[in-house]
């Protein structure tokens, strides 16, 4: 799944929504744009459909944190970490998200270090409602900050940024970043100015005089500011002022495109717990499996009904009533069994996947079973609905394949089952090919 659909949302549902759609493998961007509202998330659905979704979370949303403790986070320390971080945290900690990243060891310190994320758990659950309700399905949530390009350079810090909506992001650190409006940037700056000046005072008040070999003080406080995004006059103009402070060129590009490469880079996933992303089970197995399930019932079922007037063999007939209730307790395990009943359930299941149709002969049931292993055989084609026509004993697929080719072998397949197969109407729909296939027994 080369192409991605990268989306950044906030706290705030009237903000604007950014995406792109990004081809890792070619490098390209396929199409973009920017939603005025996160109500607008429905029209993005088409290009969710067979493309990984990642969403990128506004900085000002999530605190990164890298937590200090003596020892050496095990499993029930981890567990036990919301309630540490109670007297350190102003909301409630039940209605507060944790995930946690890497772990290590500080020599200087002395202490084990634990990168952790916080943000307001219903946040995310309103994130993923509304992408669920717009028809995007959503396995990755990242901190906005982490997607930055990011170097540990060990000779000098270095912090990126890049403008973005109505603000600007930082990336301070591996584990370290921010999100800060644009109103707030000259202030921003200031304070960035002001600390490293404090750095540099402190790292000189440290070295007592000693000089490089060129007699040159060792310069070990420069500050590199990288920008994706060309700074403000004025802030370049605060910078400027400070000599322990090296602006780089800006590197002009897309901001989504510079947030979609360093998303592949980033294997870390905010969704952890019980926000982890459920596996989907294939939308073709589940429509399949039931109406093989339903169909083999059935089978079983017109077997028993005959076999109630052989009176010498009654004690295969209860032994297949107890094998029928087995069966269906293990394809439909919430509903209650009534055996006397069994049939009419039965055909109420096969007329909802029908469509509504039942036929009182075996005409349809027989064809679903002579197609079901060209279903299973040609998995990537989904049969979307089945209309049968009685009278005419014909059955008509409504079926999309990802390509010409998968949906041509397809009907090949039902024509070697030795069936009379007409192929209607067929359409190419972005990444979809959707066509009807009719069918029925050879006169």
């Amino acid at each position: 799944m080369s192409e991605k659909l990268i989306l950044r949302m906030s706290s705030q549902p009237t903000s604007t929504v950014p995406w792109i759609v990004y081809s890792d493998t070619t490098n390209e961007v396929i199409v973009s744009g920017e939603l005025e509202h996160q109500s607008e998330l429905s029209t993005l659905a088409q290009y969710a459909q067979g493309r990984q979704v990642t969403v990128l979370t506004n900085g000002a949303d999530v605190r990164l944190h890298c937590h200090y403790m003596a020892t050496k986070p095990s499993r029930q320390i981890i567990k036990a970490l919301p309630y540490m971080l109670e007297d350190e945290l102003a909301e409630d900690i039940d209605a507060l998200h944790i995930a946690t990243e890497d772990m290590g060891f500080d020599k200087a310190l002395n202490k084990h270090w634990l990168n952790i994320a916080i943000v307001s758990k219903s946040l995310i659950k309103t994130w993923l409602d509304a992408l669920n309700d717009a028809g995007i399905p959503v396995k990755r949530i990242i901190p906005e900050s982490l997607c930055l390009p990011f170097e540990q350079k060990t000779e000098a810090p270095l912090i990126t940024t890049l403008q973005i909506g109505n603000g600007w992001i930082f990336r301070e650190n591996v584990w370290q970043g921010t999100f800060v409006e644009s109103q707030w940037l000259p202030i921003y700056v200031a304070r960035l100015v002001a600390n490293n000046a404090n750095a540099a005072e402190n790292s000189n008040e440290g070295k007592d005089g000693v000089a490089d070999i060129d007699g040159s003080e060792a310069d070990s406080s420069i500050l590199t500011l990288k920008p994706f995004t060309p700074l403000p006059e004025d802030v370049i103009a605060e910078l400027a002022l400070n000599a322990n402070i090296e602006l780089s060129d800006p590197e002009p590009e897309l901001p989504m495109l510079v947030l979609a490469k360093g998303a592949e880079q980033v294997k870390w996933n905010l969704l952890q717990g019980d926000l982890a992303p459920k596996k989907q089970i294939s939308k073709n197995w589940q429509i399949w499996s039931t109406v093989g399930v339903m169909a083999l019932v059935i089978f079983f079922l017109e077997i028993v009904a005959k076999g109630v007037s052989w009176h010498n063999k009654s004690q295969e007939l209860v032994a297949k009533k107890a094998e029928l209730v087995t069966m269906y307790q293990a394809a439909f395990p919430k509903e209650k069994v009534r055996v006397a009943l069994l049939k009419r359930q039965l055909t109420k299941k096969v007329a909802d996947v029908s469509g509504g149709v039942v036929a009182d002969n075996s005409g349809y049931l027989q064809l679903m079973l002579k197609l079901t292993p060209v279903l299973q055989k040609h998995s990537s084609v989904i049969a979307e609905s089945f209309r049968f026509e009685a009278s005419r004993g014909e059955l008509r697929i409504s079926a999309s394949a990802p390509t010409f080719q998968k949906f041509e072998q397809f009907r090949i397949g039902l024509e070697q089952l030795g069936l009379d197969v007409k192929q209607g109407a067929v359409s190419n729909e972005g990444n979809l090919v959707s066509g009807t296939i009719n069918v029925k027994e050879v006169e």
